[in-house]
């Protein structure tokens, strides 16, 4: 599975004043992707055509080698990629359990139905007891951003797409919710992307990529060596 960027360039206003121009990006399964970059940098942007939620001026996203226009932008929301957004875009009217569940009817995902299953995951990330059951309306920031996180990977699309999900999280629940990005990438062959400002999020990427001076670098982690004491 391959989701690639190919010739993308993108401008609002006049093609002298481009966000990024020529972009050609490849991103594979069992990866777990971040893009850095400063407020204004034009990371949302990239994100929204990544998702299928906007097209460029220019270029194309191929999913599978398939121009994500020709399958269709809402079919491939529907089957082929998820979405957290920063906003969280929970159904406010539903507790935590009701909305993981809903996703995984709406995808026709192959855990439709299974409540374990969804209440396995939302307490793998602390919303269990009476949590689970609380109109999300009622949870803290923090709580219904890892709902959010929660309903977007539960579902079956091979590519998730992620907006800054660790913004309203502290360090201790940022280290694990990005622990559980890597995991569900390398043991569910999925495709991770997260949009990050912070740093300590993307050293934990298997790819980093930066957004600067409307150019994009791929930078793969350094191997850490460690040094073997010598046995007297």
């Amino acid at each position: 599975m391959t989701l690639a960027v190919q010739k993308l360039t993108h401008y609002f206003n006049h093609p002298d004043d481009y966000l990024y121009k020529d972009v050609s990006l490849k991103f594979e399964s069992s990866k777990f992707y971040a893009i850095v970059g400063e407020s204004g940098s034009g990371k949302t942007t990239f994100v929204s055509f990544l998702a299928g939620l906007d097209s460029p001026v220019a270029g194309t996203i191929n999913f599978n080698g398939k121009d994500i226009r020709k399958i269709g932008l809402t079919k491939y929301r529907n089957q082929d990629v998820t979405i957290i957004f920063q906003a969280y875009n929970l159904m406010t009217y539903m507790s935590a359990l009701e909305n993981v569940m809903s996703a995984l009817s709406i995808t026709n995902s192959k855990h439709a139905g299974d409540k374990q299953y969804a209440t396995d995951l939302l307490a793998s990330v602390g919303i269990d007891g009476d949590l689970i059951n609380k109109n999300v309306q009622k949870l803290s920031g923090g709580q219904q951003q890892r709902v959010a996180i929660i309903r977007a990977l539960a579902v079956d699309a091979p590519v998730v797409v992620a907006d800054e999900p660790t913004g309203n999280l502290d360090s201790q629940n940022t280290k694990e919710i990005t622990q559980i990005f890597k995991k569900v990438a390398h043991d569910s062959k999925k495709t991770v992307i997260v949009i990050t400002h912070d740093q300590k999020v993307a050293s934990m990427a298997d790819v980093k990529i930066v957004l600067d001076d409307r150019k994009f670098t791929v930078k793969k982690p350094r191997k850490r060596v460690s040094k073997l004491r010598k046995i007297s």
